[in-house]
């Protein structure tokens, strides 16, 4: 299927999108056009409309939705992977509404050799000034050594900027490690509602003050350590997470500050606020989703880009992400770690997958966390389990939980298998109880299943491998 033809039938969708029509229109694309092909031209034609004027509310999702959608897909092992997909190819026609924008207009002709470099970017990203700052960003990104100059330079601007939730800082790492998925393809189309709302949206500076004071007073310590600590016990997790949760500021900073000068490396310290974001999701009530979902999303998109800061940008980072969860911590309390109900006849035993399937479709958070338990103590989180709970976080419509379900998926189960920390089961804790908590709305699923003949979660796995 040429290019074009895609280009035209995702363009023509945008127009009146109807469930019928959406699926009739994908039927017939998916029969001759790769997954790959079929995202990024979605994610192209959602980022010329991605965008508001005036930002009264939250910046549009959609955008980050397609990218946590095809993060999540290296999670499926059957054809249910177009399920994550589709539901936020939907999501983009429906939020993304604003009047098209000529992004190649706006990026005009490359700058003079003058006025193309670093140094000038910034000028202009400090004034705030979108329209100059854009175009030099494109032509800084062309190649990988303007990108590896660019990229440290946004972490560090974006990284003292609370606005919405710490959306700023979310949107960039997530659009870069997007880029990165896709070799840069079409990278400018990608970062014109990103830069847009990091410049247009006013700014919130609210802790990252203190967090500079802090950092230039104890500056030659942190500079100094030396890194040689690469795991935290269970039990220095533990007093970490309380002091998160119930010590004040300057306290926490200085058991932070005294686990750096013990040795311990960025990489084990930013695993510790992951695993207390995560128990933060697992322990507060399902109406404060949105302020425990952040703490981890900001924080797990950290310790991921850490390698493309410098080691001051990377103190600042840990010290940062240690206020933004006690913030976030205080505007979920109070916290109440759910009960489980054990799985207890031989039927449920056997196979726990299905009943975890059950538990969370019926919103049972208890028991579906007894099936984990189960999965877990008894070795059977296999890539079939992971799939399953990558499929049970997709059949949402985007109306629920604005894509952050997928996000939250994919962040989850990358850092279970990823993580060799002895607590890293918090983090599959953490999503099924988010699961099994929203509420449920599956439009999108079943008319996807009605077309596509995907298969429920327990029975469409076709790999089994441990973890």
């Amino acid at each position: 299927m040429s290019n074009i033809y895609l280009q035209e039938t995702i363009r023509k969708l945008w127009e009146k999108p109807s469930t019928h029509r959406f699926m009739n229109a994908l039927s017939c694309l998916i029969k001759d056009t790769s997954l790959e092909e079929l995202i990024l031209e979605t994610a192209a034609y959602a980022a010329c409309r991605c965008y508001d004027k005036k930002y009264s509310g939250m910046l549009p999702h959609s955008l980050l939705g397609l990218e946590g959608a095809w993060s999540l897909t290296s999670f499926f092992y059957s054809k249910n992977r177009l399920l994550p997909l589709v539901q936020m190819m939907w999501y983009a026609m429906a939020e993304a509404r604003s009047e098209e924008v000529d992004i190649k207009a706006l990026i005009g002709t490359p700058p003079t050799f003058d006025i193309l470099n670093l140094e000038t970017f910034k000028k202009f990203y400090l004034e705030r000034n979108f329209e100059k700052a854009f175009p030099l960003l494109v032509f800084l990104m062309r190649n990988p050594e303007g990108r590896k100059a660019l990229f440290p330079f946004l972490i560090s601007q974006v990284l003292s900027d609370e606005a919405q939730l710490g959306h700023k800082l979310i949107y960039v790492i997530k659009t870069w490690q997007f880029c990165e998925a896709m070799k840069w393809q079409q990278y400018h189309l990608y970062w014109f509602p990103v830069i847009h709302a990091v410049l247009k949206i006013p700014p919130q500076v609210e802790i990252f003050s203190l967090v500079e004071s802090y950092f230039n007073q104890n500056s030659k310590v942190f500079l100094k350590s030396s890194s040689s600590v690469s795991e935290l016990s269970e039990g220095v997790c533990h007093e970490l997470k309380e002091s998160l949760y119930n010590d004040e500021k300057t306290v926490t900073l200085e058991k932070f500050s005294q686990k750096i000068s013990e040795g311990y490396t960025g990489e084990s310290l930013f695993e510790g606020l992951k695993l207390a974001s995560c128990e933060l999701i697992a322990g507060t009530d399902f109406k404060h989703w949105m302020t425990s979902l952040h703490a981890f999303h900001v924080v797990h998109g950290l310790s991921e880009v850490l390698s493309e800061c410098d080691a001051s940008t990377q103190i600042r980072a840990l010290l940062m992400s240690v206020l933004f969860i006690k913030k976030m911590a205080i505007l979920s309390k109070p916290f109440e770690m759910p009960a489980s109900h054990p799985l207890k006849t031989v039927d449920e035993k056997n196979t726990p997958c299905f009943f975890l399937e059950h538990a969370i479709t019926k919103g049972d958070v208890s028991r579906a966390l007894g099936a984990l338990e189960f999965m877990i103590a008894e070795n059977k989180i296999t890539s079939a389990a992971l799939e399953l709970l990558a499929f049970l976080a997709s059949k949402n419509t985007y109306s629920v939980l604005y894509g952050h379900d997928i996000k939250c998926a994919a962040a989850c189960l990358k850092s279970y298998t990823t993580s060799h920390h002895p607590l890293k089961a918090i983090y599959l804790k953490a999503l099924v109880k988010l699961l099994a908590s929203q509420p449920k709305e599956q439009t999108i699923y079943h008319a996807l299943q009605n077309t596509q003949m995907i298969k429920p979660g327990y029975y469409s796995t076709e790999g089994s491998f441990q973890f």
